[in-house]
């Protein structure tokens, strides 16, 4: 998916070509274009746009008792974002230097934080996706948004690199309680990214100051490149008698139960096309029309071969018939470009806005 992302390997240009061609073989990206290509998809700033944990994770309680959860970060400053004509007028890195300066100016940008949860079953009979499928909502009508917290920012970086470029996030980190679910894509992740931060930063990455806990800690790894912090100690194992490290043994553990042979296969139960089409339709008619244009654009481009198009007139037409009828349309506009009076509506609703931003 990357790779099809990224500029094209020979010509450097980032083609959308590539990107119709590897998603065609996985129509569960349906949803993730009504996002992408949707007026939240140029968000006005970083400020105001929600966030989205993806992934599914497990609690565990003190009883082992386990929940599935995802979590949700929404926009104190408000979803807002910017029309096609407003973007291209934008500078490079226009979010990150708003984002600076509202920082700066004491003007803390702040998301409230709520999370989904989900007892831990074999099955889901009231749902037609698995739940740990990262390309499907839970809906909120039947696990509603819990409050957890707030997410504050009210603090820049002192250097770029030290404490940005040196960051190692990972998602395989995690403190008592907290586990990963099998999700596949998060499996995935719970080894790649620690195996690319190793790489990328060094042996000892967790010693460096931006990634180190803040409260003090010890355990009895030591040595290896880089490893600029501990001295040597002749207890280099655990447990010992010998000295005061403890282990807190108080909490649930995680406990997975498997039944039958691993292998790997697709997801037995998703349904590609419900949520997207859920999605496009509770837009109004211009915001529609706009993402039936931004899809019909790219469907034009240089590359973009008339048996890949239909292969997404195909998928259109189940996310909904209306949808890939006016995509279907807009395309043969734009081939023939003998529709003028389409095209100069095409350009009013993509400048449409309310007040100096357009406003979900």
């Amino acid at each position: 998916m990357i790779r099809s992302l990224k500029p094209n390997p020979i010509t450097s240009v980032q083609e959308w070509w590539r990107i119709w061609d590897w998603f065609s073989y996985y129509p569960e990206s349906c949803h993730m274009f009504t996002w992408l290509l949707d007026d939240v998809g140029i968000p006005a700033s970083y400020r105001e746009m929600d966030g989205h944990g993806v992934h599914t994770y497990k609690w565990i309680n003190s009883q082992s008792k386990q929940f599935y959860v995802r979590y949700y970060f929404q926009s104190n400053q408000g979803v807002n974002s910017l029309m096609d004509d407003q973007a291209i007028l934008k500078p490079f890195s226009f979010a990150t230097a708003d984002l600076y300066s509202a920082i700066q100016s004491a003007n803390y940008p702040s998301w409230n934080v709520f999370y989904q949860i989900l007892p831990v079953q074999p099955t889901y009979p009231q749902f037609t996706f698995d739940p740990l499928d990262t390309t499907k909502d839970w809906p909120v009508a039947e696990i509603p948004y819990r409050p957890l917290g707030t997410l504050l920012l009210n603090q820049w970086v002192g250097d770029d690199f030290l404490e940005n470029e040196q960051i190692a996030f990972s998602p395989g980190r995690f403190v008592p309680g907290i586990a990963a679910a099998p999700d596949k894509m998060l499996q995935g992740r719970v080894f790649s990214y620690a195996d690319a931060q190793r790489y990328r930063i060094g042996t000892n990455y967790q010693l460096l100051p931006i990634n180190a806990p803040i409260d003090a800690h010890k355990d009895q790894h030591q040595n290896g490149m880089m490893n600029f912090l501990s001295k040597s100690d002749p207890i280099n194992y655990f447990p010992s008698m010998y000295n005061s490290v403890a282990e807190s043994a108080s909490y649930g553990h995680d406990i997975l139960a498997v039944n039958g042979a691993p292998t790997r296969q697709n997801i037995p139960l998703t349904d590609d096309y419900e949520q997207p089409g859920n999605r496009w339709r509770s837009f109004d008619s211009a915001r529609q029309l706009r993402f039936a244009t931004r899809v019909a654009t790219t469907l034009v481009t240089d590359g973009v071969t008339v048996p890949l198009r239909q292969t997404w007139f195909g998928y259109w037409t189940k996310v909904d018939p209306n949808l890939s009828a006016m995509i279907q349309y807009l395309v043969a506009q734009m081939i023939n470009n003998t529709d003028t009076t389409l095209l100069q509506q095409r350009k009013n609703i993509l400048s449409t806005t309310t007040g100096s931003h357009h406003t979900l």
